[in-house]
């Protein structure tokens, strides 16, 4: 199954009818956001599609903030490891590695949340915007088979004025 006509996937130049990968990828970016543009202009999906993004932000701060909190946890925890004193030994803590561990399962769980959100904003932006395309392309197919009628307007013709009395 070898076509020598295929074009190979990582070429850096293109050839003649073979874009390269960073034109494919160019090409893709440019779609998305012709979709994503298009679909905004509608106000059914602007609404939903903002409430997507509106969760997307709050999850990447939620993430960054936790994620944070848990390096200061870990360098507070390493900071009160070495600075014990071999006369004064206490028993391990584990409030810090805890507080540690729950700030990092919240990270990692924002983290996952984040790209969930941003694959149904994809999905919803390029369904809403396939549907548009397909919808326009049935009602040219229809206004093309079945043409609007185009009434004659017959106001000029004498047999068809209406005289009012006079009075």
């Amino acid at each position: 199954m070898d076509d020598k006509n295929r074009c190979a996937p990582n070429e850096e130049k293109s050839t003649e009818g073979c874009p390269s990968q960073k034109d494919i990828e160019a090409s893709a970016a440019n779609l998305y956001f012709y979709a994503k543009n298009t679909v905004y202009k509608h106000h059914d999906s602007y609404d939903e599609l903002r409430s997507i993004e509106d969760r997307i932000r709050l999850v990447r701060s939620i993430s960054v903030m936790a994620y944070l909190f848990a390096l200061i946890a870990i360098g507070l925890w390493i900071l009160n490891l070495f600075l014990r004193r071999s006369d004064n030994p206490r028993k391990f803590r584990w409030n810090e590695p805890f507080t540690a561990g729950i700030f990092c399962l919240i990270s990692l769980g924002s983290i996952w949340a984040y790209g969930r959100e941003c694959d149904a904003f994809n999905k919803r932006a390029f369904g809403y915007f396939s549907t548009m395309l397909v919808s326009e392309k049935r009602q040219r197919e229809q206004d093309w088979l079945c043409p609007p009628l185009k009434v004659k307007d017959d106001s000029s013709n004498e047999n068809q004025k209406m005289k009012l009395p006079n009075r």
